[in-house]
């Protein structure tokens, strides 16, 4: 009897440990959920947007209107270079109406390959933390066509705010693109205008 009963009180004693064993897991692993949840948030406000159109001119067109889109850009007060070396520009820009920020001042340093690429990354803001990508034309073979790429990081510091960073980014972005597109394929119908012109004389 004392032999039944001991080996009873043995099993009643492993359930146990297998059910605390079990909490416990499950405590672990809440505590590394949030582990997760609290390193994202450190990371929040950080978004990544990329957008690309094809522009019906050539390249060099583009690469103007990339310019002449950055003074008339409704969301720039203003843009100007502060140094300028070979290829490599510091340039200051003051945006504005920026959601969750307001205005927003950066400076930041453009390395250009003429008619090709533009890369761009932050030297300092009074908001952003972290602003850089890079601006890619590629020409058609036959040089009348450019596809326009525009890639972009943004780290604005505000926690939960990825999924709005990211949308606002993109939206803009694009917005942005189609305007750069308009410039530059207005240019080229001027010039095949002028062109024209010159012939019927």
């Amino acid at each position: 009897m004392n032999m039944t009963r001991g080996h009873k009180h043995w099993g009643e004693t492993m359930k146990a440990i297998a059910q605390i064993s079990a909490g416990l897991l499950a405590l672990t692993m809440g505590l590394t959920n949030l582990s997760a949840e609290a390193s994202d948030n450190k990371s929040a406000g950080k978004a990544q947007a990329q957008y690309s159109l094809v522009v019906e001119a050539p390249a060099r067109l583009v690469w103007n209107a990339i310019y002449v889109e950055r003074q008339e850009d409704p969301e720039i007060e203003y843009s100007k270079v502060l140094e300028e070396s070979g290829n490599v520009k510091v340039l200051e820009q003051k945006f504005i109406n920026i959601p969750l920020l307001g205005s927003v001042i950066a400076v930041s340093r453009q390395v250009e390959e003429k008619d090709k690429r533009i890369d761009y990354t932050l030297v300092r803001s009074d908001k952003f933390k972290v602003l850089n990508g890079s601006w890619e034309l590629e020409p058609s073979q036959d040089g009348k066509k450019t596809v326009l790429s525009l890639q972009s990081n943004l780290d604005i510091g505000i926690p939960f705010s990825n999924a709005f960073v990211k949308a606002t980014a993109q939206r803009k972005m694009e917005k942005r693109l189609a305007r750069i597109k308009v410039i530059a394929e207005t240019e080229v119908a001027h010039l095949t205008a002028s062109t024209d012109g010159q012939f019927r004389r």
